[in-house]
């Protein structure tokens, strides 16, 4: 299978590649978190780099919190693969930290980070979301300590 840098036109008929693309474009790129009644399946879970599991509500909490820290926020979903309920990513986000953000004032640094998120689809909807990211990497990107939770 050959990996592209963007997502394929074919991907568009995929419903669960265009509920996840449509999680990025309308909620995170065009900062409409009230999309997420529509995107989040009854029950959602997402699982974090660091081991906690957030409900929708915490999920639309850490969107607004990176969009308050990183007005410039773009997320680009290079490539999926999607099998049966289950739907895997590789996405690029990156932004400047001219706000607030995990505890710490704005630094003025950007920061480019890629991901691999996993979703389990229900119903056309997001049930559950493994948020697969380099943490590391931003915060040492953004000159700040890595957070462990």
């Amino acid at each position: 299978m050959q990996q592209s840098e963007a997502i394929a036109p074919a991907h568009a008929a995929d419903p669960g590649t265009s509920v996840f693309q449509a999680l990025i474009e309308n909620v995170w790129n065009a900062r409409r978190v009230e999309a997420l009644d529509d995107l989040l399946a009854p029950g959602f879970i997402m699982h974090t780099t660091a081991g906690l599991r957030l409900d929708a509500a915490a999920y639309a909490t850490v969107v607004r919190a990176h969009h308050e820290g990183f007005p410039d926020l773009a997320v680009e979903l290079l490539a999926t693969v999607h099998e049966g309920d289950v739907l895997a990513a590789r996405l690029r986000i990156a932004g400047t930290m001219t706000g607030p953000f995990g505890g710490h004032p704005a630094t003025g640094r950007a920061m480019r980070v890629e991901g691999r998120p996993w979703v389990r689809l229900e119903g056309g909807r997001i049930a559950e979301l493994w948020s697969l990211m380099d943490d590391a990497d931003m915060w040492a990107q953004l000159g700040l300590p890595a957070h462990t939770r």
